[in-house]
């Protein structure tokens, strides 16, 4: 299951619980804490000393941060190509469903076929429009995450959402006005009534809608870049060490 947060919000990130490791991780910490506040005591009021070189755990942690550091670095320049060649493949495919299907159909100079090319072309605007809306706008990003396709319903509760009005009447403006799947099968529609208006039809009809299919396949993998955040383990434990090192460790 996707988590979702909000990358902005630092001390959310650090106190969510839900996906958190916390829950886990907290007692062996509370125990770490007491035993070493006992070893100072002996320390300091006894004879015994149990303490080691204070080193060892500050270079410790200097790995664990620089462990998060390089992790988020290589993760988003990974992230940033693969996200590139996929809309690289979108826009190609476009591209080229719009010039093939001049070309197979450049044999009918009528009106009538004209009225269809000018058809197939703004289907294909609106569906490319659409897709890239729905990859970089925010609430887009929301909807594909909290949206079941089984259910056809909107589920906050898996993600620890509320389900308030506002929201509600703004994921379901999203519904009603972006579309891709829609947008896709206006495209594939209008590919095939080309044989009602162009005339001995189109040449190369099955290349048409292959490309309608690679636009939409290469739009699925662009979706899960914005719709599926870092892991939020390593995003909470990288941040969370990082601002015990800025507050606690000398520099």
């Amino acid at each position: 299951m996707t988590i979702i947060y909000n990358a902005e919000d630092h001390f959310h990130v650090i106190c969510k619980l839900q996906g958190s490791v916390w829950p886990k991780v907290l007692p062996f910490c509370i125990f770490n804490i007491i035993l070493t506040i006992g070893v100072y005591y002996l320390h300091i009021y006894t004879c015994i000393d149990l303490t080691f070189n204070g080193g060892v755990g500050y270079r410790y942690i200097s790995v664990l941060v620089s462990f998060f550091t390089i992790s988020n670095l290589s993760s988003t320049y990974g992230r940033f190509w693969e996200a590139r060649g996929h809309l690289g493949t979108a826009l190609y495919e476009c591209n080229m469903l719009a010039a093939r299907t001049a070309l197979y159909t450049a044999h009918d100079p009528s009106d009538k076929a004209d009225v269809w090319r000018a058809t197939l072309k703004n289907n294909l605007i609106k569906l490319i429009d659409t897709a890239l809306y729905m990859i970089q706008d925010d609430r887009a990003s929301l909807l594909f995450n909290l949206m079941n396709f089984e259910t056809n319903s909107l589920d906050f509760e898996r993600h620890g959402l509320k389900n308030t009005d506002n929201l509600t009447s703004s994921v379901s403006s999203i519904i009603k006005e972006k579309n891709v799947m829609a947008c896709a099968m206006k495209v594939d529609a209008t590919i095939i009534t080309a044989d009602k208006h162009v005339v001995d039809g189109c040449k190369n009809e099955g290349e048409l809608l292959t490309r309608s299919a690679g636009i939409v396949a290469a739009y699925f993998n662009l979706i899960k870049f914005s719709t599926t955040p870092r892991p939020f383990v390593i995003a909470q434990m990288g941040r969370t060490v990082s601002i015990f090192v800025m507050l606690w460790c000398d520099v």
